[in-house]
Formats: structure tokens, C-alpha cells, sequence
């Protein structure tokens, strides 16, 4: 919906031109794929030496600068003084050569994060974190959001058009002001240091893809559309 304000506002289209199919999606989430499993968390954190007791804050996708990670890596620091639990994992292709400046960024933290290069079963790296971070200056409606609430954790995310659709504030997620590094930092001390907060949150955005965006939902939507 956020999406369809956007396009009308600008221009692009007149209003009452397009619509919006439920409550978005273009393919929906596969919940017998995407979902909260405690012994994929266990072996994977074992694997990668990340503690039990760790708070994980996951970012998975592409590493540039419009995804914000740069914010996402100073605002970890700020919160990180106040939850030494905090640990955050970063996820996806390099596109632009910035791996060295977040380690640059992170000098001093090494035992407190790790990336990675691009994966092929994300699912069970949802399952590994505690939440889950978007922090883009820009985004089209964010499938990763919503395949983090199916495995059963909220999500932080920049307040812009797209995210704003795939997180309740207050409710399935925190979503912050774009680009203040200190609100992100604020976030992220908040489901650290908070488990239970995070949990309550992260039950409802299962709940929420549960309802309104499993894949035969979304597929649903589309059918009934062409046959109209």
C-alpha cells in the first residue's frame, strides 16, 4: 500500500489506477520451508562458534551501501557498550567492496560478529538469529522481512515505503528513522537486552505471515485477480 501512495504521489500513475492484492506479496512465503527450528539454531551456532547465549542481530542480502549496513555496523557498536550479548552476523554478496571497511569499522569486536558470503539456505540462518535488521534507504517490498517473521523473529527496518508495509510497528518489528544511527542503535538494545519483548514480537509477525502472506495465499490472490 505504501508502494501505491508512492507511485500515485509522484505521478507515475493516476489514483485508482492500480490496487494492491491483499495486503502485498509478489510470491508470498513458503511456511513448510520457513520456520522456527530450535536444533537448526543449536548446530548451526555451534558450527560457527556463535554462543547459545548471544543475542543475534541477522542482516542477509546484498552488502552496498543503500542497504544501509554501514549504519547497521556503527549503530551494533553503540548498542554493544550497553549489551555485551549483542552479536551481530551479516550475511550476502560484497557488491561494492565494503567487507573491508565494516571490518575496518569493527576493530576491536572480532569475536562479536561474522560475515558471510551468499547463501543457499537462508532459512535455517533466520533460525540461528534472535532478529533480523533491514536498514536500505530504499526498497521495493522486502521478501527477507517476511521470510524472517515465518521463522519466527521481528525485524528493525529504516521508516520507508516497502518496509513500511512488511513491519507493524510496535507489533511484528521496530522501524526507526532512516539513516539515525542512533535509533538504530536504540532498536537494537531494545530486543537485545529485551528476549521476551523480542519473542512477543516475533510470534506476531509469524502470525501475521501465517495469515495474510503463505505462498498459496499470495498464489490465490493472483488467480482470482485474472479470473476476474
Amino acid at each position: 500500500s505504501s508502494e501505491k501512495r508512492y507511485l500515485e504521489f509522484e505521478g507515475v500513475v493516476n489514483k485508482n489506477q492500480i490496487k494492491v492484492l491483499g495486503s502485498g506479496s509478489i510470491c508470498g512465503v513458503d511456511l513448510k520451508k520457513f520456520h522456527p527450528d530450535f536444533e537448526v539454531k543449536k548446530k548451526l551456532r555451534s558450527d560457527l562458534s556463535i554462543p547459545l547465549t548471544a543475542r543475534v542481530c541477522l542482516f542477509l542480502g546484498r552488502i552496498n551501501q543503500d542497504k544501509g549496513i554501514m549504519d547497521l555496523v556503527k549503530a551494533f557498536k553503540l548498542a554493544h557498550k550497553k549489551s555485551p550479548d549483542l552479536f551481530l552476523l551479516i550475511i550476502g554478496p560484497d557488491e561494492f567492496g565494503l567487507n573491508q571497511a565494516i571490518q575496518d569499522e569493527l576493530y576491536g569486536y572480532e569475536q562479536f560478529y561474522k560475515i558471510l558470503d551468499f547463501v543457499t539456505d537462508a532459512e535455517q540462518y533466520y533460525c540461528l538469529a534472535d532478529f533480523f535488521c533491514l536498514p536500505s534507504y530504499r526498497e521495493g517490498f522486502p521478501i527477507s522481512i517476511l521470510e524472517a517473521s515465518a521463522c519466527g523473529i521481528p525485524s528493525i527496518g529504516s521508516d520507508i515505503y516497502g518496509i513500511n508495509d512488511a513491519i507493524v510497528d510496535g507489533v511484528t518489528g521496530i522501524q526507526y528513522p532512516v539513516g539515525n544511527i542512533g535509533e538504530l542503535g536504540n532498536s537494537l538494545l531494545k530486543f537485545s537486552s529485551n528476549p521476551l519483548y523480542c519473542e512477543e514480537l516475533g510470534l506476531a509477525a509469524r502470525n501475521r505471515v501465517i495469515s495474510d502472506y503463505e505462498q498459496d495465499i499470495v498464489c490465490a490472490r493472483y488467480i482470482s485477480y485474472i479470473q476476474e
